[in-house]
């Protein structure tokens, strides 16, 4: 028997791993699926298959859901309150607790405005610590607002005093406070016991104008009453023969040149001080 004449056997096929077929057809775009004016947003630039967009909207969801949402402005007044004590809004004005002002700062404290102010605020749906902040800016406002006037007054009180001085001689001086005195003493007995005379009496210390006009009060009413030296209280009849003779001495002075513009106030002031020692020597004499 001839051989038989065998075929050769095809060669084996090599196989392909589910791998390679894999890497080698590319998955399909989850975003083909949505409209294309939605594919291109950013917030779903991280996002890689449809299960993570499922699992961000269950999250979403979740959050919205414990979040705090804001009542419409016509929701029921209920609506607003259950809204407001989530904020952290006190359930009365009486609640809040306003931080006063140290007792060494003096400032001014008024229980009715604090009272109306907790009202106001509390229908402003304010949180307590908003109210403690404006209660402490308007506290620091004051307070600057009031150094401000203190300053102020303290420039105008020495602009007066220089301004007195130059006609009077320094302050503190006999004459000085003569001329003081007799202002405050005019006030007063121009006030009598109406309660607007502490505040001419305050106003003295920043008008020299006023000062002046005082002072000339008081010297019409004292010739009226013959010059008593006791109504002006300032100036015993030791100080005004001192000032009397000082001036009269003074041959330099205002009070021997007609032509210098205080003469006539340096004579004015003679003639007072000549007033009161006559009285004295008057009320001496009646005595003896």
């Amino acid at each position: 028997m001839a051989d038989t004449e065998v075929a050769d056997a095809p060669a084996p096929v090599a196989e392909v791993s589910s791998g390679l077929l894999e890497a080698s057809v590319p998955a399909p775009d989850w975003r083909a699926g949505i409209p294309e004016e939605l594919r291109t947003h950013p917030s779903l630039a991280d996002v890689k298959d449809v299960a993570g967009l499922a699992k961000r909207f269950i999250d979403t969801k979740a959050y919205v859901g414990n979040g705090i949402q804001i009542p419409k402005p016509d929701a029921p007044a209920e609506e607003w309150a259950k809204f407001n004590a989530k904020m952290g809004v006190p359930e009365t004005p009486d609640k809040y607790e306003i931080p006063k002002p140290p007792a060494g700062l003096k400032l001014p404290w008024d229980e009715t405005i604090e009272k109306e102010f907790k009202s106001v605020a509390h229908k402003a749906a304010l949180r307590p610590d908003q109210v403690k902040t404006l209660v402490e800016f308007d506290q620091q406002r004051a307070l600057k607002q009031r150094d401000a006037e203190m300053t102020e007054n303290a420039l105008i009180k020495r602009a007066a005093e220089e301004a007195l001085a130059k006609e009077w001689g320094p302050k503190g001086s006999p004459t000085y406070n003569s001329q003081l005195g007799k202002a405050r003493w005019a006030a007063k007995e121009l006030g009598g016991t109406d309660p607007m005379a502490s505040a001419l009496v305050e106003a003295l210390g920043e008008d020299p104008g006023f000062i002046k006009m005082m002072v000339k009060l008081a010297d019409m009413i004292g010739e009226e009453r013959g010059f008593p030296s006791e109504p002006y209280g300032a100036m015993s009849a030791a100080d005004a023969l001192a000032e009397y003779t000082q001036m009269i001495k003074d041959k330099t002075g205002p009070y021997y040149k007609p032509m210098h513009p205080d003469h006539d106030t340096a004579t004015e002031r003679v003639l007072f001080l000549r007033r009161i020692l006559d009285h004295e020597k008057r009320k001496g004499t009646s005595n003896g």
